[in-house]
């Protein structure tokens, strides 16, 4: 029987959103895109994946802020050939809210116009697919593939 979606129960540290079930903050305090850039980015090499491909699938447990699907967009369409789609699928258990994914995002004004056109709908370039519920559930039924996971489940505090 599938889990009831469930929004995020959050408390806000210096700004920092903290999920109250994991006692568990959503990005390093000290930088979350920092930290974003140099885990998944770099640690999946994909600036150079991304130079090569002209479709490339992200799949990733925990949606989140979103937070790493702006950063990897950002890099997508600084260094991926033109006319290529990136597709990012997250499995999210226990959704934000849309104020509270702004909230969060709001120390990153770089992102506020790609953050913009996310919400509006506007992004030509990508295919976002968040699929609600319980990964331990809905991976199994996942019909999709991925070129490269974000799997890193917890913040450096």
């Amino acid at each position: 029987m599938p889990v009831a979606q469930t929004e995020a129960k959050l408390r806000w540290e210096d700004g920092v959103p903290v999920s109250v079930a994991f006692n568990d903050p959503y990005y390093a305090r000290s930088d979350g895109l920092a930290e974003t850039r140099h885990v998944f980015l770099d640690g999946n090499n994909l600036s150079n994946r991304f130079a090569s491909a002209q479709t490339f699938r992200i799949a990733e447990l925990g949606f989140g802020t979103g937070l790493n699907f702006l950063t990897a967009l950002t890099l997508w369409r600084k260094v991926a050939r033109p006319g290529g789609v990136l597709k990012f699928t997250s499995f999210e258990r226990f959704p934000m809210t849309p104020a509270e994914r702004t909230r969060a995002l709001a120390c990153w004004p770089e992102l506020d116009a790609l953050r913009t056109e996310w919400q509006d709908g506007r992004l030509p370039d990508a295919d976002l697919e968040v699929i609600h519920g319980d990964a331990r559930e809905c991976l199994p039924r996942w019909q999709g593939a991925a070129d490269a996971w974000f799997l890193y489940g917890f913040a450096m505090l």
